[in-house]
Order: structure tokens, then C-alpha cells, then sequence
């Protein structure tokens, strides 16, 4: 009975040995993750697509309805979330709307090729007038990483430099 029993003792110490191991090994490799997204020069092909968080959305500040929407893409899955105006008069008559879509992994390393890393974080945060006149804002935001970087820019128009990337992701969130 006692060699049974310092049997599982030491199984026990010898799997808790190796969780603690096996957790040493999960942590390096994150950092070195970490490490090598920020060192090499920003070129999209050779980063770890799953470190890629994608937000696109747009907002009107003079509305009625669901005035806000936001697209969240990472890992295959995109997240939208809706929310009504700011005001708690209407607050009630248009709660937070979340819904999970799932993207097509073609289609969402498609879009994912397409941007330039290095071209967007060259961007200005801000481009000519977002929601002047109520004309509506869009953005993009990306964060690979603890980096991230976000451009704001006018309802509808192009940034050439990041053009063919920004129809895809239009493209993409009407057909959801």
C-alpha cells in the first residue's frame, strides 16, 4: 500500500513538474512573439496573423438609430457591435447590439495581404474632416501586439495608400 501511495506522489509531483514547465516554455514564446513583431519591419506576410486585431467602423454624430458600428476581425471571427445615440432619452429605445460573425479564412487573409503595415502607421490619425457637417466619420484601427495604431478620416472617401484594403474591408462588412 505505501509504494502505491509514494507511486502517486510522485506522479503528482512529477505533473505539476511539468505544468510548471510547460507554462515556462507558453510564456518565452509569447515574449518572443512580442519581441519579433516589434523588431522586424512591419511587413504584414511575416507576422502571425492570429497577433492581428483589425477594427473598422463608422459613426454619425447627429442621428437617430444606431448611430455607431463597429467591426472587430481577429482570428477568423469578426465581432460587430451597434450602439444608439448618446443620449439617455434614446439609450433605452436602442440597446448595445453585439453579434459574432464568422469570416471565411480566405477571405480574411485576403485582407490581411492587402495591408502594408508600414504604409498605415505612416498615416496621419487624422485625415481632412470626420463628421464635419454631419457627414460621418470612419475609421481603422490596428494592433498587433501592445502596438496599435488608429485612423480617423471623412465618411466614404479613400486613402490611396491603403486603398485596395480599405474596399476589402468595406466589402467584407456589407456582406455581413
Amino acid at each position: 500500500m505505501s509504494t502505491l501511495m509514494e507511486y502517486t506522489i510522485n506522479m503528482n509531483k512529477f505533473f505539476l513538474l511539468l505544468i510548471i514547465i510547460l507554462n515556462q516554455i507558453i510564456i518565452y514564446s509569447c515574449n518572443e512573439k512580442t519581441k519579433n513583431i516589434s523588431s522586424q519591419n512591419k511587413k504584414i506576410d511575416t507576422l502571425d496573423k492570429d497577433s492581428i486585431l483589425i477594427k473598422y467602423g463608422y459613426s454619425f454624430g447627429e442621428c437617430i438609430g444606431y448611430c455607431y458600428t463597429e467591426y472587430n476581425f481577429h482570428n477568423y471571427r469578426i465581432e460587430k457591435i451597434q450602439l444608439g445615440p448618446a443620449s439617455d432619452n434614446y439609450s433605452k429605445n436602442y440597446p448595445t447590439k453585439k453579434k459574432f460573425l464568422i469570416i471565411e479564412r480566405k477571405k480574411y487573409l485576403e485582407l490581411i495581404s492587402l495591408l502594408n503595415y508600414d504604409v498605415f502607421l505612416k498615416l496621419d490619425e487624422r485625415i481632412g474632416c470626420p463628421d464635419c457637417k454631419d457627414g460621418g466619420a470612419e475609421w481603422i484601427e490596428i494592433q498587433i501586439g501592445n502596438r496599435k495604431k488608429k485612423v480617423l478620416f471623412e465618411f466614404g472617401s479613400d486613402i490611396k495608400q491603403i486603398s485596395q484594403f480599405l474596399s476589402k474591408i468595406r466589402l467584407l462588412v456589407m456582406e455581413k
